[in-house]
């Protein structure tokens, strides 16, 4: 399986992590012989949005891809911490916790990683590591730049065999194609309709810019008059962008540039660590503060304690402590900036 099979992908992220997870524990319940109670029913909607939400943001699929079965372990386990974590906090804030059976949920938090693993590798020997002729998706790039250059190197580094790409079309001369598109050259545009005729193409990768001249005009066309799936591959290598990712805005789809790390779920981790591990440093260094503290008034006069004007998250004005190093400036309208002696 390659990323251009996305409807499969979203199924496993968005409804069939959790409906193994709500599933396992129903069965937990029934053969325990627990009473289905409204709580259980709470527990199951909770954890659905929740662990919907958590294995879409860890990107699964991204260690089973590069073939590192270890790490896509690990990737199941640590999501499923996160849930527990989660679910945890949650029940003790609201009383929840005490509605349920200790048994059922120690064997539902013990048994969910396994039975997540285990269709994982069933999906893996039915989907992935598939070699029938029939199901082997044929794939073609229309455009010779780094974008297909990157899809093809990527295809390959997984080790995908059910995409056999048979090459690429383009007009340009080919003694400037990038270096890694190491494939086939098929022809120019003009070929590609005969081509996608004659050979049974299921799978197209347009990796053109988005514009509206006669040459995209007639090849979109043509390949619309198909029945192979297309998909547009951006240029998001035209300005060193190697940390943009897809996303969507009221349904619109947008390419993220340059994007806060401190939203959603990672905000909570943030804040989190800002405030539980800052304490918890703090209070292990504090006697070596007070050394330094001590120091700081023996060798100089002025307070231990500098203050500065700092702009963090969203430009916002915070006052940054340090401990003083240098003489006493005052943080003004006008700070001098430090010279030597």
């Amino acid at each position: 399986m390659t990323e251009n099979d996305i409807p499969l992908v979203t199924f496993f992220k968005r409804m069939l992590d959790p409906m193994i997870i709500l599933g396992l524990l129903y069965l937990i319940i029934v053969y325990e012989g627990e009473l289905f109670t409204g709580s259980y029913l709470l527990l199951m909607i909770l954890t659905f949005f929740i662990s919907s939400y958590v294995y879409d943001q860890i990107e699964l699929y991204r260690t089973q891809y590069a073939g590192n079965r270890l790490a896509y372990v690990g990737d199941i386990l640590f999501g499923w911490a996160i849930i527990v974590v989660i679910l945890m906090l949650i029940g003790q804030a609201s009383g929840l916790r005490y509605e349920f059976s200790d048994r059922i949920i120690l064997l539902w938090a013990t048994l969910a990683p396994l039975a997540l693993l285990l269709s994982r590798i069933t999906a893996y020997g039915l989907v992935f590591n598939t070699r029938k002729a029939d199901v082997i998706r044929s794939a073609v790039i229309i455009g010779s730049n780094d974008p297909g250059g990157a899809l093809l190197q990527r295809i390959q580094s997984h080790r995908n065999p059910a995409v056999e790409m048979l090459g690429f079309f383009d007009d340009r001369d080919q003694s400037v194609r990038p270096a890694g598109l190491d494939c086939a050259y098929l022809g120019a545009f003009g070929e590609v309709g005969p081509y996608l005729s004659s050979h049974k193409i299921k799978t197209i990768f347009i990796c053109l810019p988005m514009s509206a001249t006669p040459r995209t005009l007639t090849l979109l066309d043509v390949i619309r008059d198909s029945t192979a799936s297309v998909y547009f591959i951006p240029d998001i290598y035209t300005f060193d962008l190697m940390q943009a990712r897809l996303d969507h805005v009221g349904g619109i789809p947008v390419i993220g540039v340059c994007e806060t790390p401190f939203m959603g779920f990672s905000s909570v981790v943030k804040r989190g660590s800002d405030i539980i591990l800052a304490l918890i440093i703090q209070i292990i260094l504090l006697p070596l503060m007070l050394m330094i503290a001590i120091g700081i008034k023996l060798s100089s006069p002025g307070p231990v304690i500098f203050s500065q004007r700092r702009y963090g998250l969203n430009g916002e004005e915070i006052i940054v402590y340090k401990f003083r190093s240098m003489t006493v400036c005052e943080d003004g309208p006008v700070v001098a900036q430090a010279k030597k002696n």
